[in-house]
């Protein structure tokens, strides 16, 4: 698996150049947020009702949708300053609620040795991405179009990958 120092050496290979690895660090989480759209990794966890509004705290990774999977008789909720309000079965006694909901991969950090969450197969997503901020369009069009073209193959191939994993909604679900 490809650690970030391995990504960071793929990209200044690729452009023949030295760069700054807190530049490209940053080019990295530029590549996520542009897949924002594509990659869904699947989380359970487990929230403990909140003591001072009574709410149980809104997952702040969530991307997409989110599922109460435990306790089995709440019938719904309503989300308000990023707190969850229950309704229905034991909504009011509930201490805790078990949740699954798709999330975006933790930042990528400067952190030579730390391993993107990206499946490693995507890897030179993160590379083609970088290597697009590192060239001028307008002095190299021919390989900026090339690097453009390689990330845009790897995302709709991520789509594909991701949207195979990603959790579906079996009941009260909030879609954002």
């Amino acid at each position: 698996m490809p650690n970030v120092q391995e990504l960071l050496r793929r990209v200044e290979a690729l452009i023949d150049d030295t760069l700054d690895n807190a530049s490209v660090v940053a080019w990295f989480n530029g590549a996520q947020a542009a897949l924002a759209d594509a990659i869904y990794i699947p989380t359970k966890q487990t929230i403990t009702r909140d003591g001072v509004s009574g709410g149980f705290a809104y997952p702040v990774n969530l991307s997409g949708m989110l599922t109460i999977t435990d306790p089995t008789d709440i019938t719904g909720y309503e989300v308000y300053d990023w707190f969850m309000y229950l309704s229905g079965g034991s909504a009011e006694t509930a201490a805790t609620i078990t949740v699954t909901y798709n999330r975006q991969p933790a930042d990528v950090t400067n952190d030579p040795s730390s391993i993107p969450e990206l499946a490693t197969m995507f890897h030179d997503a993160y590379v083609f991405w970088a290597c697009m901020q590192a060239m001028n369009p307008e002095e190299e069009p021919t390989r900026y179009a090339q690097y453009e073209r390689d990330f845009s193959r790897l995302k709709a191939q991520i789509a594909k990958h991701y949207g195979s994993v990603r959790v579906k909604p079996s009941r009260w679900v909030v879609d954002r």
